[in-house]
């Protein structure tokens, strides 16, 4: 057996790539907001939510089966080759068939004709999901490749953006350089595959992959009916304004979020290996390291999420977009949400072969999440799309960690978690009397970081909190 990557390199270099393709759109955010608007901003993103349906059935689920499925054969160069050719083609037919019902809809229907430019080049993304094999590259656990190569992508789609988005009238350019940035590494993964592998004609079995590719498909149209439902349904109900402050806020959390979910999805690949091989106790130790690095990232992220709101959305927007404060504030609990149901849905359930036990907790909260929109968004606008996703994305939650203890052994002491609350605490108060102390907005933000997280962690390593020390001594000289 090869030697196994450093699971703390791969976190690192799989956050780096996560947070690429979050903070591209985010970092832009500043400049875009000033030039375009807010509803040049909506109308890209509302036109984006679109896409994204039909990119759902173009993935078919395969970028979670491929990942899965590669690393489970990963050491055997003939079975590598031959399972990734298998999945290769099953998404190129996928991809082909949507890429034709989409363009269909779009020359078809008077709706989309006031803007039909910009629905056809953000249909650019699905013709770019035919080359789309990261799940390949996931599974062999190559996380600093898929992260250099997406660094090179953002530069580039930076420079076009400056150059290109001048006036309110070039969002459609917008999104173009929004489909290179988030697409165009698929390009460079097929000029690379040769390195790792090759394209296989004979033998080829396809039967096998279908019913677990129908249940992760049917899987992911449930969890993007509550992710691309809200802002579909609040341009719908409460308009383009609405959907840009929506937007907004969840782009703002989706970057603290994607830092401690990258915890749990940098494991499915390796816990996948480990199922393959039956290294049960590996699986579970591997597990239980993981939820603790979770909770021990996101309380004190939530907490600092919520002082700093003010200071961050003040310079990152126009006062004009002031609201998205309050719908950050709604969606600040998803951070810890998010991150334990991923690890107990995804990395938990998956790796097992649970998919239909992970189908039935997002079909309830994907139905939560619709009826609870129909009646919130037209009375609270944004506000009300952030609070059904809350409440969703909970009820989920709790269904996949019920569901995942019945297959695993979770160990997680009140020793541990009393240490984490209380380092927190100590963050909390440092950090309240930061923002009494400190004036300006960017000497603000930057002191609270700072002094936030030397408490956050000095605390940790006075009381002796093992997992924070035992991260530490991995990854420095100094002897704690």
């Amino acid at each position: 057996m090869k030697k196994q990557k450093s699971l703390i390199n791969n976190f690192i270099y799989n956050t780096l790539f996560t947070l690429l393709n979050l903070l591209f759109p985010l970092i832009t955010l500043p400049y875009t907001s000033r030039v375009i608007e807010a509803s040049g901003i909506g109308k890209v993103n509302f036109a984006n939510s679109i896409v994204n349906y039909f990119l759902i059935i173009a993935s078919l689920g395969i970028p979670l089966y491929g990942v899965r499925e590669i690393a489970k054969v990963r050491e055997n160069k003939k079975a590598l080759s031959k399972t990734y050719s298998e999945i290769f083609f099953i998404n190129l037919l996928s991809t082909l068939i949507s890429i034709v019902a989409y363009y269909l809809m779009v020359f078809n229907f008077d709706y989309f004709a006031k803007d039909y430019k910009l629905f056809i080049v953000s249909g650019f993304l699905l013709l770019l999901n035919a080359l789309n094999i990261d799940w390949f590259y996931q599974g062999l656990e190559e996380y600093k490749y898929i992260a250099l190569r997406s660094v090179v992508f953002k530069v580039i789609s930076l420079v076009l953006l400056f150059t290109m988005v001048k006036t309110r009238e070039d969002y459609i350019n917008y999104a173009l350089i929004n489909v290179i940035a988030l697409s165009g590494n698929n390009i460079i993964n097929i000029l690379n595959i040769n390195k790792f592998t090759h394209f296989s004609f004979s033998g080829l079995e396809f039967k096998k992959h279908i019913r677990p590719i129908c249940i992760l498909l049917s899987i992911q149209v449930a969890v993007n009916i509550y992710v691309n439902l809200d802002t579909t349904m609040t341009g719908v109900l409460a308009g383009e304004v609405s959907v840009g402050f929506y937007s907004n806020a969840v782009k703002l959390n989706k970057i603290i979020v994607s830092v401690v979910t990258s915890v749990g999805t940098i494991l499915l690949p390796r816990l996948s290996y480990h199922i393959e091989n039956n290294n049960v106790e590996e699986f579970n130790t591997i597990l239980n390291k993981a939820l603790k690095v979770i909770i021990m990232l996101s309380i004190p992220a939530m907490t600092g999420v919520l002082f700093l709101l003010r200071e961050i959305v003040l310079l990152m927007f126009k006062p004009e977009f002031i609201p998205v404060i309050y719908t950050m504030k709604i969606l600040t609990p998803l951070i810890i949400i998010l991150s334990i149901g991923n690890l107990f849905g995804t990395q938990i359930l998956m790796p097992l072969g649970k998919e239909n036990k992970l189908l039935f907790s997002v079909i309830i909260g994907a139905v939560i999440n619709f009826t609870l929109n129909l009646m919130l968004i037209p009375k609270m606008n944004e506000n009300g799309a952030a609070v059904s996703t809350i409440i969703a994305e909970l009820v989920v939650m709790i269904i996949q960690v019920y569901i995942a203890k019945s297959y695993v052994k979770i160990k997680l002491d009140f020793k541990f978690i009393s240490k984490i609350i209380l380092s927190n605490a100590v963050m909390t108060i440092v950090l309240y009397i930061i923002s009494r102390t400190v004036d300006g907005l960017i000497s603000n933000l930057i002191s609270s970081v700072i002094f936030g997280v030397i408490s956050y962690i000095g605390t940790s390593i006075i009381l002796k909190e093992e997992t924070v020390i035992e991260i530490l001594r991995k990854n420095s000289k100094i002897k704690i």
